[in-house]
């Protein structure tokens, strides 16, 4: 249904895959690229679906993936983020799925590791933690302090108990989960991540909360 054109990399049977969609960010992206392939888990998949950018992002992925074969870059026509989140979800392999947009990073080089732990050690099918946004105009980041985005203590949350539908960026998702229930971006123009996080979360039921932040926002 969704077609594209994949550069094959030999990556066996990754743990985490990691689905960037990259539209004309050429002045963030190798920031957001640093962070993802500086992990100290390294078992990832890195899937990178150029949306027909206009400036250098395709030539910077290129390089990117000249030095980590960890990366696949999916080269296709401009149909918006949710359908390019969807194709990484489609090509994906990992037992986790990660999502991290262009102009985006972590913060921290344990993140990934840490979220893949609390999920296999508390048996939860999501994962994540507390948000952090970058102020540019500070060139400073600022950790929000409100209940939604910073959790005070590592747990089990039921999502009933949470009922937000905003970040959904700092948590990974259980591949199976997603694909055994079709959940997909909704091909809007924006406000995509919502639905997908709501049927993600209702379905899971819970999500093991770390006080630890796990996604910078720009």
């Amino acid at each position: 249904m969704r077609k594209c054109i994949v550069e094959e990399k030999n990556i066996k049977k990754p743990k985490i895959s990691v689905i960037i969609p990259v539209y004309n960010v050429s002045d963030c992206l190798s920031k957001c690229l640093d962070s993802v392939i500086s992990q100290t888990y390294k078992n990832l998949e890195i899937i990178c679906i150029d949306d027909a950018s206009t400036d250098n992002s395709l030539e910077i992925l290129k390089e990117y993936a000249n030095k980590d074969n960890r990366i696949t870059i999916i080269s296709r026509g401009n149909k918006g983020v949710g359908y390019s989140r969807n194709g990484g979800i489609d090509e994906s392999k990992g037992e986790f799925i990660a999502f991290m947009d262009p102009d985006d990073y972590y913060s921290d080089l344990t993140i990934i590791e840490t979220m893949y732990k609390s999920a296999i050690e508390n048996n939860v099918l999501i994962s994540g933690g507390s948000l952090i946004i970058y102020d540019e105009s500070q060139d400073k980041e600022i950790e929000k302090k409100d209940f939604y985005n910073k959790f005070q203590q590592n747990g089990i949350i039921k999502y009933g108990d949470y009922q937000y539908d905003y970040g959904f960026q700092k948590f990974i998702y259980s591949s199976k989960l997603i694909k055994e229930n079709n959940i997909f971006f909704p091909n809007y123009r924006r406000f995509q991540d919502p639905p997908f996080m709501i049927k993600a979360m209702a379905i899971a039921g819970k999500f093991f909360a770390l006080e630890k932040a796990t996604y910078t926002y720009r």
